[in-house]
């Protein structure tokens, strides 16, 4: 606020009663306000600009003048003369009542994108015409999707989302940006079964080769296990260079707020970006939303995955919606039979006990369910155990299945290779096998000895 146009003060908290924080001000007895953004207006109205002082802005607000019957909030006049402790004798006014409302929370339209065991034809999920805007849905919260990780280690995750903004209920867009009179924010990714992705990660995201950055823009949260920070930058233009594609979610408003609270048009953006820097709209007159639309590179860190996939905002400088994507793991799955000396192989029953067991240990680290229904005789679901601690290669392992039909005979997997070759058979391996869909066929082992069932 100009020096000229007026003075505020925030009055002794033990006075504020029940109407919360209560603040004075005062015009100054200036003839010369004659600016057109400040201070005086030509209708003889002054303008106050004052910020919010958190995300959560409903509340009411009453502007009204002193009264005779108490003192001067002021101790001094324009003039230098003191006031002490006389009551206020200036003009009073009737009060006005106004109601503060606040716009939706932001949206990231977050996708998660799954690459395959080669690192190609990845699985973006939700599909984009799943996603949610503030124009169409409101109040409407995020939908909790589902993402599907393979047992293979070092699978890369993707974490797509938006940084920008959105056309508001009275037509003018919003951003989320700290620009003029905010500050940097952050996004919170919880995902304990990833790690960042450091071969993937863009130059100019990390501090070691950007100046402009206090610290990387994607890191670990030091505090939070399993949480990882991206840090959104102050200006809108300069978050841009952090971004791959525009954003999804269009912004399609007409005009926006100016730094000061008032209504700018396409006019007034072009004449700000001219002074600032910027490049708010291009050449066809649309809000420019490149860059706005962000890819957090992840791997997969265990071969059990375990937990959701949770995207939120630091609430308390930036509200967007939270999104949730609950994270299941594919089974590996496909056919499983058993040969008897001198026959062919056939389906292991369904109500058989099938152990699935870590030789190390002699751990049943699996669960092997059998169902003919899914997937036709000898179809078999192997569900890994997450409380165990096993390796993906070079860490043997073994199905055991006790025919009790049949004098409790065991078989076990004894894998032929191409060559004719017997080979020791680990997670790598049985994996390849069944994507191959390979059918694993338990053969005789008088010798063998199951795990206790």
């Amino acid at each position: 606020m100009g020096a000229w146009e007026g003075e505020i003060t925030l009055i002794n908290q033990e006075s504020w009663s029940t109407n919360g924080r209560v603040m004075a001000f005062r015009t100054l007895n200036s003839k010369e306000a004659t600016a057109k953004d400040y201070g005086l207006q030509p209708d003889g109205s002054y303008n106050l600009y004052m910020l919010t002082n958190s995300t959560n802005n409903k509340d009411v607000v009453r502007v009204a003048s002193n009264n005779t019957h108490s003192q001067f909030i002021f101790k001094t006049g324009p003039d230098g003369e003191t006031y002490g402790d006389a009551l206020y004798k200036g003009n009073e006014y009737r009060s006005v009542i106004f109601d503060v409302a606040h716009y939706r929370p932001f949206r990231f339209a977050a996708q998660v994108q799954v690459a395959d065991e080669y690192g190609t034809n990845p699985e973006i999920v939700p599909a984009a015409s799943a996603l949610l805007s503030n124009e169409e849905y409101g109040d409407r919260e995020e939908n909790v999707d589902t993402v599907e990780l393979s047992y293979k280690p070092n699978q890369q995750v993707d974490i797509l989302l938006d940084i920008t903004s959105f056309k508001g209920s009275d037509n003018r867009s919003v951003h989320p940006f700290g620009e003029l009179f905010g500050e940097e924010f952050e996004v919170y990714i919880d995902a304990p079964m990833l790690e960042i992705d450091q071969s993937r990660v863009p130059l100019n995201w990390k501090a070691e080769n950007n100046s402009t950055l206090k610290a990387d823009k994607l890191r670990p949260d030091p505090s939070v296990p399993g949480r990882f920070i991206y840090t959104v930058s102050k200006k809108r233009a300069d978050e841009r260079a952090f971004g791959y594609a525009p954003a999804i979610n269009k912004d399609v408003a007409d005009s926006l707020y100016d730094n000061y609270g008032g209504a700018a048009s396409k006019y007034d953006w072009l004449l700000y970006q001219q002074q600032n820097g910027g490049n708010l709209i291009k050449e066809d007159g649309k809000l420019n939303q490149d860059g706005e639309r962000k890819r957090l590179p992840f791997t997969k860190k265990s071969i059990t995955s375990k937990g959701d996939i949770t995207i939120t905002s630091n609430k308390d400088k930036v509200v967007f919606w939270d999104k949730t994507f609950e994270v299941k793991t594919q089974h590996m799955a496909g056919q499983l039979l058993y040969k008897k000396e001198g026959q062919t192989a056939v389906p292991v029953p369904d109500d058989a006990f099938v152990a699935f067991v870590r030789l190390r240990t002699n751990a049943r680290i699996g669960v092997v369910t059998l169902n003919t229904s899914t997937g036709g005789p000898g179809n078999f679901d192997l569900n890994l155990r997450d409380e165990y601690t096993f390796s993906w290669d070079d860490d043997p392992i073994d199905f055991y299945f006790t025919d009790k039909s049949d004098d409790n005979k065991v078989y076990n997997f004894n894998y032929i290779d191409d060559k004719g070759e017997k080979k020791s058979v680990d997670l790598e391996l049985l994996y390849t096998l069944l994507k191959n869909k390979k059918p694993i066929v338990l053969t005789e082992q008088p010798a063998a000895v199951a795990p206790e069932q």
